[in-house]
This record gives C-alpha cells, structure tokens and sequence, in this order.
C-alpha cells in the first residue's frame, strides 16, 4: 500500500492504493463512511483485492483523515472528489464502492458522471433511513443545529435509523466537524433525491447482517430504488462487513466483478 496527496479542484486529499505496482484488470474507488477511520476503512482488504489484480483507491473525503477541512461539505463536492480519483486510477472496470455515508457520496458521483463507473457497491449503506432523515433536513435551522451538536444527541437518537446507541465520541466529532452542511449532505434535500432513480450500473448491496447500527428496514428501501441490485448478505458481519469478515467481503465483491465482465 501507499499512501498519496493529490490536490482536486484546490482541496488537498490523502489517498491510500493498494495494488499500484501492477496494471490492473478492475479499479474500486472505495468511499468511506462518518469516524475517523477514513480509508483504514479498508486496509484489511486492500491486499486481497490487489491480490486478485483489482487496484484498491480509497481516499479521505475531506474533512477526514489526512484530507484538509474545509468550511463547507456537500455531496457535489464530494461528487467531484470521486470523479477526481476515478479519472486518476481508472480500469478497464471501474466499480466506485461506498460504505455507509459514504454510500450517499457513491450515489452522487454516478448521478454527475454515470460514464466513469461500470458498477457500484453500497455496504451497510447510509442515507436509506426514514424517520431521523427529517430532522437532518433541518440541520441548518439554528436550534437545530445546535440541537445536533450537543454530545447527548448521540447517544439517544439515531442519525440514520441506528438501532443502538452510538457513544463513540470520534463518531461525533465527525458529525461535528461536518455541522451547518447536512442539507447538502442528504440525499433528500438535494437534486441526488430524484437522479438516483435514473441509474442503470449494475449494483450491489453487501449488508452486514449483525449491523448493530443500521435497521434492516434499509435493504428494502435500496431495493425498492434499485429493483435489480446484487444483494449478498454477510450474516456475522457488523456494520463494517470488510473488517470484521474481509474475506468473505472480497469474495462477494469479486464475485460481482466478476459478473461485470471481468476477465484475468
């Protein structure tokens, strides 16, 4: 693996390879979701991708990781960030691979520039999750705003339909650190709402089926958006299917390589 900085449309972004020293048959752009995890998101299967002749490309979105903060976020800009990458590292195959928030990124990206991707995988996707996603959709009105920020929000209410409480207090400065852009950052309250149904990349949904964070209820409103979707369930997974079972995580994504054409 190693790790670069490529500066797109002027902001500054760490990206982490796996699988530079070869060509590659297929790239997977991966986007990671909300903590600070950024692209270690995915460096236990980074090697097993390479392994397989598949360049894995997962940058820190900014506002994460090594990436730069910014004063603003959105979906656009991070639709752009992806296009960047893409147009960097892309293959033959090119899949743009996005778990939980960083499924809503995916989704953006496609809807800009569907001719840069042959598919897509969302994991654990976030984005899908009814009920709290109204009270996001305020997030710039001042109370609520501030209503957001405080610590005990959560641990008591879910961001998008969580079944448990989250206490990670990295998880919350993250939320924090992206305050005052949550309408920007939901597909609802955006263009992205209605464009996503347009979509016609072949997809797959890889859930972990020991999610304590997500509600199952997310798998049927993907699949209601995305009749045709690939859906592979990974049952002892948790909300990060390619850490806590990479190689089954590898092989299900292959697996849907594999279905795109991929040849070796």
């Amino acid at each position: 693996m190693i790790q670069d900085e490529v500066e797109i449309n002027g902001v500054r972004v760490n990206v982490a390879v796996w699988g530079h020293d070869a060509e590659p048959i297929a790239t997977i752009v991966g986007i990671h979701g909300f903590g600070p995890a950024g692209f270690t998101s995915f460096e236990r299967v980074g090697s097993k991708f390479a392994g397989e002749s598949v360049r894995l490309v997962a940058p820190d979105l900014p506002g994460f990781g090594g990436s730069e903060r910014l004063n603003r976020y959105s979906l656009r800009l991070y639709s752009d960030i992806v296009h960047g990458i893409t147009a960097r590292y892309a293959a033959p195959v090119t899949v743009v691979l996005g778990h939980s928030f960083g499924a809503k990124v995916v989704l953006a990206a496609i809807c800009d520039a569907p001719e840069l991707f042959s598919g897509f995988v969302l994991v654990n996707p976030g984005g899908f999750s009814g009920p709290t996603e109204h009270l996001i959709k305020l997030g710039d009105v001042p109370i609520v705003k501030d209503f957001l920020s405080q610590p005990w929000f959560y641990k008591v209410v879910a961001l998008a339909g969580i079944r448990h409480p989250v206490s990670n207090e990295e998880f919350r400065a993250a939320a924090r650190e992206l305050s005052g852009s949550y309408r920007e950052l939901d597909l609802g309250t955006t263009e992205y709402s209605t464009q996503i149904q347009a979509i016609s990349q072949p997809g797959q949904l890889i859930w972990g089926g020991a999610d304590p964070i997500l509600s199952t209820s997310v798998i049927d409103r993907v699949r209601k958006i995305f009749p045709d979707i690939h859906y592979t369930e990974i049952r002892e997974a948790g909300h990060a299917p390619m850490r806590s079972k990479p190689d089954q995580f590898t092989n299900s994504t292959m697996q849907f390589l594999k279905s795109l054409g991929l040849s070796y």
